[in-house]
């Protein structure tokens, strides 16, 4: 969950686009039209590749039923809220796909986002790679959905070029982007799977890049364990500036918020192997 604070400013960051890995995006179950122009659907695709770029060499195995082997998806519809299934994907490798949409999700929250469930039936093999995608004992996402509020309170920011925001428009109002990245975060597993729960200690996060990353002791979580406790903060990855970081709980109206060193050593700590910045690829 979300909640609303106090204007912040926004800061400009450019990252080099070296990954693997590959979000393809579905708008099938956007049955509230949240994405109803191509330019929302730009700045999607925009905040997706963004998160991709932190993640170098990925090796997820793909998923192909067939031959006794079988298996049904179960996401939370975007749309609707109520759970979906969807049987025998097919699945390319280095794939993650995500079902996206929109609806009033109440309260002050403005996104949800997180994987999908999974039953399936056959070999070992074929279940490895539903669950562990040929990465041994971290639990890896093959499927996912985020669904964005459509409730009047907020307006949403939209914008194709993270790195930039045009002056005054974004005053009032939600950085779509900003919310964007931090559920893509969730659908990665940050706060979600369990090769992030197996790292949880009390409310603490005890990954060894993480700890690393917030000068060598644990990381502070919120009460839910699935995000990093309101205030924590660390450098925006590659820079030395100081932000609060991503996948902590809340945003406030006006600000942009960026991927920062822990939120990357965070995915670095759930099985992901992440990419090292060069100098030349960011800019403040």
């Amino acid at each position: 969950m979300r909640k609303i604070l106090s204007a912040c400013v926004a800061l400009l960051v450019v990252v080099s686009t070296h990954a693997t890995l590959t979000f393809t995006i579905d708008y099938s179950q956007d049955s509230n039209n949240f994405f109803n122009t191509q330019a929302k659907k730009d700045s999607f695709q925009a905040a997706a590749n963004y998160v991709t770029s932190f993640v170098a060499n990925t090796n997820l195995s793909g998923i192909t039923p067939g031959s006794g082997n079988t298996w049904d998806t179960l996401i939370s519809n975007p749309g609707s809220g109520s759970t979906t299934t969807f049987p025998d994907l097919t699945i390319a490798a280095n794939t993650i796909v995500i079902y996206a949409g929109g609806r009033d999700l109440g309260g002050s929250t403005l996104g949800l986002g997180g994987h999908s469930g999974f039953s399936a039936t056959g070999t070992q093999g074929f279940l490895d790679a539903i669950q562990f995608r040929g990465n041994g004992t971290f639990s890896m996402t093959s499927v996912g959905s985020i669904a964005f509020t459509t409730s009047a309170s907020f307006t949403f920011y939209f914008d194709d070029n993270f790195n930039t925001i045009e002056s005054g428009a974004v005053a009032g109002k939600i950085d779509f982007f900003s919310v964007a990245v931090h559920e893509l975060g969730h659908v990665l597993g940050l706060g979600t799977n369990t090769s992030w729960s197996n790292l949880v200690s009390g409310h603490t996060f005890i990954g060894g890049a993480s700890e690393a990353a917030n000068s060598g002791v644990a990381v502070p979580l919120n009460a839910g364990n699935d995000h990093w406790a309101a205030g924590t903060t660390s450098t925006v990855f590659g820079t030395a500036t100081v932000q609060e970081a991503s996948m902590s709980p809340s945003i406030s109206f006006g600000e942009r918020k960026f991927y920062t060193t822990l939120d990357v050593a965070g995915l670095h700590d759930i099985g992901f192997v992440t990419a090292v910045p060069e100098p030349a690829d960011f800019a403040l």
